[in-house]
């Protein structure tokens, strides 16, 4: 972090601010500034807001406001709270800034697509919106996402994305106000959704909500929550931060191109006629959003290439200069070597700080289909925000060995562009023994930590993947067997997405060939390759098994410690289980199996227990019911 004074001599501190935010392959591009002045008030703090400072500190200094400013700007991984500093537990946190009340505090949806990790380091709350389908209501990113969203609806099923309704929100913000003076809270434009609507509707309830319309969707609205996270750490009023995110917002350029009008013509976005032509024809729109509107702001007729190149062309148009601060390449089911080919189309047009590839949420997915991407950016003015300080101290994906002034600008990657480097079993640097995910055969543990977000979070992955091998290998070789390469494609593609997430990158990569030869219909490679991807899979279960036994093993132990449940107990779970599972209703599963994480569970029940707990980690409901049943017979 910069101390920066305001008065200085031949270069003032609003001046100097100005040259380092513009400094081609300055070093301190995106570093946080915070102004040092004699000069109190609010005329000079709106002009210090202005300017774009990170923070605002008034000489002299006191040691507890620079330690609780220095705290909001460093990131928590650079942080140590020394005992010394024990009077003030209650009053910081090193994550956030503060355990105490918050004066403000950003949340928004999933809708607004961002990275989960950026969400997680600036704790924004987000409420999921929700996914309808014949199977069950799932929550969207949480329990499914875009992928098997796009995989039910091609196999002719039912999946709708809703925003949560007003008893939700209501919920929602009663429990984020816990933590807060004030609660500002962003929605997607009201052109596509209810969500501000509703959103709207639940804040009546409260004093201190206010409920933001972004007029735009996705990560476009994603960089409007930034912003106001970043208005937050300058100490504004609720007042001043949502005038200020009113007066910007007009800013957000937001559109998309489509591959197909398929999705748009079955939510009704566009008639069937219109949908005949355009495929017939080749047409490829392009939807925009200003002002709270949609609408199309181009078609291209052709390949998809020359389409997606005029897109891009006509999202940067000559009158408009975009804040070099940060990009997002919002997208759905496009492969690796096309968004490598839209990053370089726009290097040509725009330089930017921040690239950020973001695969999109259901939104996006459900009315616009696969092939879908968009640019989103925000236009230059008189202020910069520094968004790209909010990803800096993120993985990025960069070349190590050719690091140098002239290097493109650093990317993050979304799920399937994981960088793969690194041998698998890494061995110890400097004398230190690598950490234990390091030395997991078959395991990538750099990109496992970077999936799960931590360590402990990967633990808890992995067991999930260790536990599920016996029923899941057993489903594949049933589909195997009968040639059901249907629902062989859907195991298969979610195995794809598991290994990735543990960091089987090989094993991930042989079951993304498996999905696409089951979606392409050649049986032939399928049959030829199942064995062997069987086999590999089935060795985790060994790799990973001297991991877990002795876990379990203490678990047992640590066990005999809690009550048993009686037979009581265990007769409410399983009725209220019974009624969860009819309403597919996750959330009360999931609550009802908390409950009893207190108690040991009885011998005589431990095998329909973790029979029960299996199929609801398969979100099998009816799985769920079979057990129930056969036991009340």
């Amino acid at each position: 972090a910069i101390l920066m004074d305001h008065l200085m001599p031949g270069m003032d501190g609003i001046e100097c601010l100005e040259a380092l935010r513009n400094q081609v392959g300055g070093l301190n591009r995106t570093s946080p500034i915070v102004v040092l002045t004699a000069n109190a008030g609010s005329e000079n703090r709106d002009l210090y807001n202005r300017a774009g400072f990170d923070g605002y500190l008034i000489k002299p200094v006191s040691g507890e406001a620079l330690e609780e400013m220095l705290i909001r700007q460093i990131s928590s991984e650079k942080l140590i709270v020394h005992n010394k500093a024990a009077r003030m537990q209650e009053d910081i946190n090193a994550s956030a800034g503060y355990a105490r009340k918050a004066p403000v505090v950003i949340s928004s949806t999933s809708m607004c697509d961002l990275p989960e990790s950026v969400v997680k380091k600036l704790r924004i709350p987000i409420l999921p919106f929700k996914i309808r389908t014949d199977e069950g209501i799932f929550k969207d990113g949480v329990q499914m996402d875009s992928d098997e969203l796009l995989r039910h609806i091609n196999l002719g099923k039912t999946a709708v994305s809703t925003p949560p309704d007003v008893a939700t929100y209501t919920e929602f913000f009663a429990s984020v106000l816990k933590n807060t003076h004030h609660l500002i809270h962003i929605s997607i434009t009201s052109a596509m959704s209810d969500d501000y609507k509703i959103a709207s509707e639940a804040a009546k309830a409260f004093d201190n909500v206010t409920v933001v319309n972004s007029t735009v969707l996705s990560s476009a609205s994603g960089i409007l929550v930034l912003i106001a996270y970043k208005l937050t750490q300058m100490n504004l009023s609720a007042e001043a931060i949502v005038e200020e995110l009113e007066a910007v917002k007009h800013r957000l350029k937001c559109s998309f191109v489509i591959d197909t009008t398929e999705y748009m013509a079955r939510k009704g976005l566009v008639s069937s006629a219109v949908n005949k032509v355009a495929d017939a024809l080749s047409l490829r729109p392009c939807l925009s959003f200003n002002n709270d509107k949609y609408g199309i702001g181009g078609v291209w007729m052709g390949s998809r290439t020359r389409a997606y190149r005029k897109y891009i062309h006509r999202s940067f148009p000559g009158d408009v200069i975009p804040d070099s601060d940060i990009l997002f390449i919002t997208y759905v089911d496009i492969p690796e070597e096309t968004l490598m080919f839209i990053k370089d189309e726009v290097s040509k047009l725009a330089f930017f700080e921040k690239v950020v590839f973001m695969k999109a949420s259901a939104a996006i997915s459900s009315n616009c289909g696969p092939g879908t991407f968009g640019v989103l950016y925000f236009v230059k003015g008189n202020k910069s925000y520094n968004l790209a300080s909010l990803f800096s101290d993120l993985k990025e994906e960069s070349n190590e060995e050719n690091e140098d002034e002239t290097s493109d600008p650093l990317s993050y990657g979304p799920d399937d562009l994981l960088d793969g480097s690194g041998a698998d079993g890494a061995s110890p640097e400097n004398g230190k023994e690598a950490p234990w995910y390091m030395q997991i055969e078959g395991i990538n543990g750099e990109a496992a930590i970077q999936n799960s977000g931590s360590e402990d979070a990967f633990k808890t992955v992995l067991k999930i993947f260790y536990d599920s091998i016996p029923v899941k290998s057993s489903e594949l070789n049933n589909y195997f067997e009968s040639q059901d390469w249907v629902d062989y494609t859907i195991k298969v593609h979610a195995l794809k997405s598991s290994s990735r997430l543990i960091g089987a990158l090989e094993l991930g990569e042989k079951a993304q060939n498996l999905e696409n030869a089951g979606k392409e219909g050649n049986k032939s490679y399928i049959e030829k390759n199942h064995p062997e991807f069987m086999k590999d899979y089935l060795k985790y279960s060994e790799l990973l098994s001297g991991i877990f036994e002795e876990e379990q093993d203490n678990s047992e132990e640590a066990g005999d410690d809690k009550p048993v449940a009686d037979e009581y107990l265990m007769q409410s779970v399983y009725e209220g289980l019974h009624d969860a599972a009819e309403a597919m209703d996750i959330d009360t599963v999931e609550e009802i199996v908390k409950e009893l994480e207190d108690y040991s569970i009885p011998q005589s029940e431990k095998k329909k227990y973790s029979a029960l707990c299996e199929c609801i980690g398969n979100f099998d409901y009816d799985g769920i019911l079979r057990i129930l049943d056969e036991g009340n017979k």
